[in-house]
């Protein structure tokens, strides 16, 4: 589980966001100023930083270059300020990514889990689905040993989904978490993506592990017990990409909780 620090001023906004994070199965710490945030983090270890700009006791910015000084610990700035000088500032600080106010909190959660695969992936645990192992740390993919050679975004996608094997990820949380997309947009990205890491995966003999796809839904991989054969992968090794593979990215904000300063 990965432990965030939460460094916000407003009591209800930051209660909302500390549930919600908590139920997408973070560890969350809360800080209502700046002296709390800089003794909870003199105090232990964080995988991440979520920071209010405007703080009752103090300047977010000047938290925010303390951090970037002392190492790389990912740092999400968030503000109502949200002219482009306050987020030039906010980067030049050394935030990873700036969220402007007011915010949807599905929005704020797939932020946290793409800065924290942008931030780096350091102490994050390799993870297995068969044949197929996904080492974050060396960002290298292997299949039965052998190095699967992947584009750097095609790392990212198959990580996201060895993480959650088992389960289907919806095509819009991918497209956050991978390209970072906050904007409702139609794009075939992904489907590109997914057709292939198929090819790529079948040229390579994974066959204890499969990319499926829950049609109007997402993808995932599971793990299979028996060989695939070439007709299942559709004759070239590679699955069709047919009009009920494609998620069409509806990529708007979800109707969950409006976070408002």
């Amino acid at each position: 589980m990965r432990h965030l620090l939460l460094v916000e001023d407003d009591h209800t906004l930051a209660d909302c966001a500390r549930r919600y994070l908590e139920a997408a199965g973070h560890g969350v710490s809360l800080a209502l100023d700046a002296a709390t945030a800089y003794r909870l983090l003199a105090g232990r270890r964080f995988d991440m930083v979520i920071l209010d700009l405007m703080l009752p006791d103090g300047e977010g910015l000047d938290l925010c270059r303390e951090i970037r000084a002392d190492g790389r610990l990912p740092v999400l700035v968030t503000s109502a300020r949200g002219d482009g000088a306050d987020r030039m500032l906010a980067l030049e600080a050394g935030a990873d990514m700036y969220l402007p106010k007011p915010f949807d909190l599905e929005e704020l959660a797939a932020r946290v889990v793409a800065c924290l695969r942008r931030g780096g992936a350091e102490g994050e645990e390799a993870t297995t689905c068969g044949d197929l192992r996904m080492d974050p740390a060396a960002r290298l993919a292997t299949v039965a040993g052998r190095e699967l050679a992947l584009t750097p975004k095609e790392f990212e996608l198959l990580a996201a989904l060895a993480a959650a094997a088992g389960q289907i990820k919806p095509g819009k949380q991918l497209l956050w978490e991978v390209w970072g997309y906050a904007e409702g947009i139609r794009t075939r990205t992904l489907d590109v993506h997914i057709a292939r890491l198929r090819r790529k995966l079948a040229e390579a003999g994974a066959w204890e592990c499969r990319i499926v796809t829950k049609a109007g839904v997402g993808y995932g991989v599971e793990r299979h017990e028996t060989r695939v054969t070439s007709r299942e992968w559709g004759g070239d090794g590679v699955g069709p990409l047919e009009e009920s593979d494609a998620i069409s990215a509806e990529c708007a904000p979800g109707q969950g909780v409006q976070a408002r300063r």
